[in-house]
């Protein structure tokens, strides 16, 4: 729109350059689109047959996939609580569309079915992924404590609630058990039973060595620190190719040497505490030498495991803006819906669009 003044205030015609500054305004409207469909019924005048006109709707009220992509975005999405989305929805609309609770609620339930095809093509993928993420953090369903899992990469998410932690949830979300790449995790005992190779985070280690020099001032702790960065810094700048043999088993001696120097200096203490952190510490690095250096040797797997932590941090979130899952279920459905969700965001697809096209019955990533 362009808005010319022919006139200066002196009376004057004004000439004009070809040149223009362009500005502009953007806004959003909220249309309500209420299409009312009438059912006639006849007889024929000349063979008497009845005939009728149905609509196509069955209800005498339908909702579109447009209303209720967004109340289930909303909800799952943007962590909103679904009585918060229904007054959102009704001021929207100005007070033409009344959602209560419980449709919404439904709405959801269908969409968690209806995403099944998407979540099990998420799951093939994981399973054919060369390094993986697991994690697990606790929340709080029907007023108990449940466990969110999610097992992930730099593509694809899959969650699942569960009552407990540890490998019963993991065999259930059906990747593990025949999982033959990398797992990373933050010492997840019970994930050592998969027989997949392991990667430990080395982020926790990092905290725990740190711990153990304000408490104990070890030596060997902050040796430890510089050996495992200078390692990262080294794979980094070598833009993800491997490094020599040579490269790798001196990192690997030097880590022994670092250890043993702790167990003398340990040693050395006036009343060895031999169930202390300190040495608890010493003896899981030790233990779990290859899984806290696999990141070393193989340039695809990660110095930490903060795909698996972010992926994690929107449940909190959830938990502050929300609160828990009333509903039994509603775990398993917030899982399912949050795993295609989040994998649509990973590969840059809609994540409105996508949840209408899996309402209409044709969900993405299948």
């Amino acid at each position: 729109m362009a808005v010319k003044k022919e006139k200066c205030e002196c009376g004057g015609r004004i000439k004009y350059t070809g040149k223009y500054a362009a500005k502009q305004l953007v806004d959003v409207r909220v249309l309500t689109d209420i299409t009312e469909y009438r059912e006639y019924e006849g007889v024929c005048e000349c063979c008497r047959k009845s005939v009728s006109n149905r609509a196509p709707i069955n209800d005498v009220m339908t909702y579109g996939s447009n209303i209720k992509s967004l109340s289930s975005m909303l909800t799952m999405e943007g962590c909103v609580s679904i009585n918060r989305t229904r007054q959102m929805i009704s001021e929207l609309t100005g007070g033409l569309v009344n959602l209560s609770e419980g449709t919404i609620a439904k709405w959801n339930k269908s969409l968690a079915r209806c995403v099944a095809p998407a979540i099990d093509n998420i799951k093939d993928k994981l399973f054919m992924s060369p390094v993986l993420h697991k994690d697990e953090t606790g929340i709080r369903i029907d007023k108990k404590l449940h466990w969110l899992h999610v097992l992930s990469n730099a593509k694809c998410t899959l969650y699942a609630a569960h009552k407990k932690r540890g490998s019963e949830a993991d065999e259930q979300m059906g990747v593990l058990p025949a999982y033959s790449g990398v797992l990373v995790h933050d010492h997840l005992k019970s994930l050592y039973k998969f027989l997949c190779l392991h990667a430990e985070c080395n982020a926790h280690i990092l905290r725990y060595l740190k711990e153990t020099i304000e408490s104990k001032k070890r030596r060997w702790a902050q040796a430890m620190i510089a050996l495992l960065l200078e390692a990262k810094k080294m794979g980094e700048s070598n833009n993800d190719k491997p490094l020599s043999k040579q490269i790798v088993m001196d990192f690997h001696k030097r880590y022994d040497e670092i250890l043993a120097s702790g167990s003398r200096e340990f040693l050395k203490d006036d009343i060895p505490d031999y169930g202390g952190e300190d040495m608890n510490l010493l003896r899981r690095m030790k233990k779990f030498k290859t899984e806290h250096l696999r990141y070393v040797s193989d340039p695809t797997v990660p110095f930490d495991n903060n795909q698996a932590e972010r992926d994690l941090r929107m449940i909190k979130a959830k938990a502050k803006i929300s609160g828990c899952f009333r509903a039994s279920d509603g775990g398993e459905v917030f899982a399912a819906i949050k795993s295609y969700s989040s994998t649509l965001r990973k590969n840059r697809l809609n994540i409105f669009e996508g949840i209408k096209d899996a309402f209409l019955g044709v969900p993405l990533l299948c």
